[in-house]
């Protein structure tokens, strides 16, 4: 599945402003290097499972749109189409 659907530059900030590289996250969200670089390249939409993995590793949630991972937000933030 192409990440035309899943914000991964917004992905990539997300994890430079969690100070992990590429490795330590996937460690901690038991997902592969390869996977976090498809993503952040926008050439892989994450599966939910790993999607929230990754959102858990990162102390963040998962933002869906159309029932498919569309982006990382803060637990707080509220998604403008969701008000």
């Amino acid at each position: 599945m192409t990440g035309a659907g899943f914000d991964g530059a917004g992905f990539k900030t997300a994890r430079v402003a969690a100070q992990f590289s590429q490795r330590g996250l996937a460690e901690r969200a038991k997902v592969s290097v390869t996977t976090i670089k498809n993503i952040e390249a926008n050439r892989y939409c994450p599966h939910w499972a790993t999607a929230e993995r990754l959102a858990e590793a990162l102390g963040l949630c998962v933002v869906y749109r159309d029932g498919q991972p569309a982006a990382l937000a803060s637990r707080t933030a509220v998604p403008q189409d969701a008000a």
